[in-house]
C-alpha cells in the first residue's frame, strides 16, 4: 500500500503572495519531495483558496503531485472542475470528495449541495484516482449510495 501525505499551502490569497513568499513555499515544496521520497511516501499538495493560476505556476516549478478538494473548488475557488482538471489532471493523485452550497467549507454528504459531481466522478473512475470521503461518518451510507448510483448509470 503506498503511503501518502497531504499538505496545504497555507496561504489565504494567493493573489497576493509576494515573490519572497513564493520562493519559500517552492523550497518548503522542495524539502517535503526530499523527505518524503527518502521514506517511500508520496506527497500532495491540496488546494483550498488559491487560484488555478497559482496551480499553474506550482506545476511548472515543481514536480509535485495533488490532493483536489471538490469542495473546496466549489466554497473559494468558483473556477469550474473543467478548468482545475485541464490544469491539474496529470499530477492529481488523490481527491477529497464532499459537498456544500458554495457558502462554506461544509464537508456535507454527496448530492446534499450543489456541487455537480459527474465530470469528477468521470475522472476519478477513469484514471483510478483515490478518493477519501470528507463527510460527517454516519454520511457513509448516503455517499455509498450516491456513488453507487452514478456509477450504475454510467
Amino acid at each position: 500500500m503506498l503511503k501518502k501525505i497531504i499538505f496545504h499551502t497555507g496561504i489565504k490569497n494567493s493573489t497576493l503572495i509576494t515573490e519572497k513568499e513564493y520562493k519559500n513555499l517552492l523550497e518548503s515544496i522542495r524539502i517535503i519531495i526530499s523527505i518524503a521520497e527518502k521514506n517511500s511516501i508520496i506527497p500532495l499538495l491540496e488546494n483550498t483558496y488559491e487560484k488555478t493560476d497559482f496551480f499553474e505556476k506550482i506545476i511548472k516549478d515543481t514536480e509535485i503531485s495533488f490532493c483536489l478538494d471538490i469542495g473546496h473548488i466549489n466554497c473559494f475557488s468558483k473556477e469550474s472542475i473543467d478548468k482545475w482538471l485541464s490544469i491539474m489532471a496529470k499530477r492529481i493523485e488523490h481527491v477529497h470528495l464532499h459537498d456544500n452550497d458554495g457558502s462554506g467549507d461544509q464537508h456535507a454528504q454527496l448530492g446534499s449541495g450543489n456541487i455537480q459531481f459527474d465530470k469528477i466522478l468521470n475522472f476519478v473512475i477513469n484514471n483510478n484516482i483515490d478518493i477519501t470521503l470528507e463527510t460527517d461518518f454516519n454520511d457513509y451510507e448516503i455517499n455509498k449510495n450516491f456513488i453507487g448510483k452514478f456509477i450504475k448509470n454510467k
